[in-house]
């Protein structure tokens, strides 16, 4: 039996987790409402830029409670690598990129506001930034702008804000920086940008005084001397940026204030013309871009009104806008725009220190963002299961409804998506659900626990309908629910978990259950051949602190519980071969962070792997699947405070936490299932809506086209796979070369991962051949001209690659 961790080894134990770096960077790419990569503690600031020149966008972040600048490096496929780290002084505010030497090497500037100094991470050129260079700039700098004030070198200046009104103004020469001038404005500098607002070649100053409810332009006039500052009335600004809003070649400025965000249309003199503001909540951040591709700007706002959400603004090109999209997401305390997937349409990047994290927000080019389908299912969505209950191959949706009535929705997956909404009445509040062939009929049943101390059954019709609830008095509410055959008799039999009790509930062919015995365990409870004789066994903690065993005999009754292991936190439980022994593993976690992988030996024991820390509160519920398809058992964790959490596994009964999904509310449940059929497993989310008091069921789409796994054959043949022109116009053509003959598959796939088109499904004989392509849809319609996957798959092994389609 594994001995008990004492408190200080614990400690030590997982601090020394943090430090080992990962082996392993997992392929995580789902279409989701936003991707959140880890940074350091309350990040309120980022920058975008190509920081180890390789030519992928990298990304910045200022950890303000860390001490830190996070750096992220992008891989050119929409991902980022995993967060290094570099101290600078106290409280990083604000951080922005600039090549300050002129080495071809892109340096961080950060205004540190508690240490009133302005630090220069000196870029080595990799994406590290090994020298640090600290100035002072007393008042409070709250942010910094960088851009050339003086004109006659080719070295870029900076300018800090702070917050008593003061512009510190540093001039660099060769790399050296100089004593600041300084510029005023009659209180606090909120934000700051560099851009030149007249076309006279010399850049001038833009502030937002936040108290004193003014933009101010500073004109510039060559040598980092500027004009008297002329100003205009803004309630409360704080975010400042510039863009041509109204293609008129002069800068504007977009300022967003605590109840609006209004658009100022440069007159190419430093005055502005208004628009009119538009309303919005407490607006943070702002970012602007071509997001449809019309050749006009348009504009994202990212405000924290009841816990943030995402604004797009279309531009009609006058300096108005067509109307409004609104996304469910995290608050922003800084926003931008960038092309991280390299596919020519913009991506938005946001920081958020209320929804931790650096968040990737994924553009379709047509001005909407987020690739993750949402369905309404009620107003208080908990777990979510899903499997086929019409029996059409395709599975369905079923999210448990924790509300006062409780019950249950459900949605037929159908192509493309899902059927209506069915709802079905509960028996009280409830916790948790299993499906299982209670009556043997071949059709799937769902059963539920239920705070009002009940177990209720749903007999299924295996048309996707259900009969009315049955009920059955437990002595607590159950908490966990496990489904199998205990005594081999047909019928799938129950235990729940009440309270630090296992009871057992014998199925029968009317569909009833009978209470026959209670176990010392759970919740959780799982179920499952621990010890390999062919028998279901119970597993299930006692008081939430160790594993014990239970063998069953086959009967419906266990055997005397074992000890596992012991001290281990445990609320939640997941199964699985995680290090490929053949024997099952566990995760066990527990609602506050702590996950444990526990290896099983095939006799009912378990021997800890790894004990790992999240720094996040509430695990609601896990699903274990081959995410990233690299063969290895992969962890999906829900969580009510900071969305969904992806963990790599690496085979070795280990796991990385590498990245986390959201979905613009708290995660109460997380389910896995292949929802669109195209191999690879998607995950579906519920959520309690933020805004319209429903909520929602939100499907992450695994993007099948950056997960396949190949493994290189011993000789590689000549160009396996090749597109002969690409972008390709009319037709599509993929050369093949095949070493030997083979069946080979062709599907052509969308970006989310959904099949178009099977242009080969057939045996070829070795050699060389060319496939084509036309645009023809499985549906019999015409594809749309866009970026498509093309997939291939033979001999057991894929190969994918992107290629742009045109009409003729």
């Amino acid at each position: 039996m594994p001995r008990l961790l004492e408190s200080r080894h614990f400690s030590i134990l997982v601090s020394f987790l943090f430090l080992i770096p990962s082996l392993v960077q997992a392929n995580f790419r789902f279409a989701a409402p936003f991707v959140s990569y880890e940074t350091g503690q309350y990040s309120i600031s980022l920058v975008a830029a190509d920081l180890n020149g390789d030519g992928h966008v990298d990304v910045a972040t200022a950890d303000a409670d860390d001490n830190t600048i996070s750096i992220f490096l992008g891989q050119g496929d929409g991902s980022l690598a995993q967060r290094t780290a570099f101290a600078v002084p106290a409280y990083p505010n604000c951080v922005r990129a600039g090549d300050l030497d002129q080495n071809g090497t892109q340096d961080l500037v950060v205004a540190c506001l508690n240490a009133n100094q302005v630090s220069i991470l000196w870029g080595a050129g990799d994406g590290t930034f090994p020298n640090r260079t600290d100035l002072t700039a007393t008042g409070t700098p709250l942010s910094v702008a960088v851009g050339d004030l003086e004109g006659s070198d080719p070295y870029p200046d900076f300018a800090v804000a702070t917050n008593t009104g003061t512009i510190w103004v540093f001039r660099n020469t060769g790399g050296v920086i100089g004593a600041p001038s300084s510029l005023g404005i009659g209180q606090t500098a909120w934000a700051i940008v560099i851009d030149d607002m007249n076309l006279d070649g010399h850049n001038d100053i833009i502030v937002s005084g936040y108290y004193e409810g003014k933009v101010s332009v500073f004109p510039g006039t060559g040598n980092a001397n500027f004009s008297p500052r002329i100003m205009t009335n803004v309630r409360w600004p704080r975010a400042v940026i510039t863009a041509d809003i109204n293609g008129d070649a002069y800068p504007d400025v977009l300022a967003a204030g605590d109840t609006a965000f209004v658009t100022l249309l440069g007159n190419g003199d430093g005055t502005f013309s208004s628009t009119p503001p538009l309303d919005y909540v407490y607006t943070e951040a702002l970012t602007a871009g071509d997001f449809n591709r019309d050749g006009k700007i348009d504009v994202a706002v990212n405000a924290d009104g009841l816990g943030g959400y995402l604004s797009v603004f279309n531009g009609k090109g006058d300096g108005t806008y067509a109307g409004r999209k609104q996304y469910d997401g995290p608050g922003g305390n800084e926003l931008l725009t960038a092309d991280l997937d390299e596919d020519g349409r913009l991506d938005l990047l946001g920081v958020d220190s209320d929804y931790p994290g650096l968040h990737a927000i994924r553009g379709y080019g047509d001005g909407t963002f987020g690739l993750g389908r949402s369905y309404e299912m009620g107003t208080a969505p908990a777990e979510v299961r899903a499997g086929d209950l019409n029996n059409d191959g395709r599975p369905d949706l079923v999210i448990v409804q924790r509300s006062y009535a409780g019950g249950f929705a459900v949605r037929l997956g159908e192509l493309g998506g899902f059927g209506p909404k069915v709802e079905y009445p509960g028996l009280g509040q409830h916790n948790t659900a299993q499906f299982g062939d209670i009556n043997g009929d071949g059709d799937q049943d769902i059963i539920l626990g239920s705070e009002a101390n009940s177990i209720a059954v749903y007999l299924g019709n295996g048309d996707g309908t259900f009969g009315d609830a049955v009920g059955y008095f437990t002595w607590t509410g159950p908490i966990s629910l496990a489904v199998g055959d205990l005594n081999q008799d047909g019928y799938d039999d129950v235990v729940s978990g009440n309270s630090n009790l296992a009871s057992v509930w014998l199925g029968h062919a009317d569909g009833t259950l009978e209470w026959t015995e209670d176990y010392p365990a759970g919740p959780p409870v799982l179920l499952g051949d621990y010890n390999e004789d062919g028998k279901l066994d119970l597993v299930g903690p006692k008081n939430a602190q160790s594993i014990w065993f239970f063998p069953g005999n086959g009967d419906g009754t266990f055997g005397d519980a074992v000890e596992s292991y012991h001290f281990v936190l445990t609320t939640r439980m997941g199964a699985g071969d995680l290090n490929e022994d053949g024997h099952v593993d566990l995760v066990a976690a527990w609602w506050g962070g702590d996950v444990v992988t526990l290896l099983g030996d095939g006799q009912g024991n378990f021997q800890e792997a790894q004990y790992t820390y999240f720094t996040r509160a509430g695990l609601q519920q896990m699903d274990l699947a081959d995410l990233d398809l690299d063969g290895h058992l992969d962890v999906c964790f829900g969580d009510s405070w900071a969305g969904t959490f992806l963990c790599h596994g690496n085979g070795d009964g280990t796991l990385v936490h590498t990245q986390s999904v959201g979905i613009g509310r708290p995660v109460n449940g997380v389910g896995i299932a292949d929802f669109d059929q195209n191999g690879a497993p998607d995950i579906a989310v519920s959520g309690s809506s933020l805004h319209q008091d429903k909520g929602r069921a939100v499907i992450l789409y695994n993007l099948i086209n950056a997960q396949v796994a190949v493994a290189p054959p011993a000789e590689a043949p000549r160009n396996p796979m090749r597109l002969l022109a690409n972008p390709a116009r009319g037709r599509l053509s993929i050369q093949i070369n095949l070493t030997t003959a083979e069946h080979v598959r062709m599907e052509v796939l969308d970006l989310s991962g959904r099949r178009v088109a099977v242009p080969m499904d057939s045996m070829l004989p070795g050699g060389e051949h060319t496939i084509s392509w036309r645009g023809e849809s499985t549906g019999g319609r015409p594809a749309t001209p866009g970026v498509y996957v093309i997939r291939m798959v033979a001999g057991g092994k894929a190969r994918a690659m992107k290629a742009v389609w045109l009409r003729n």
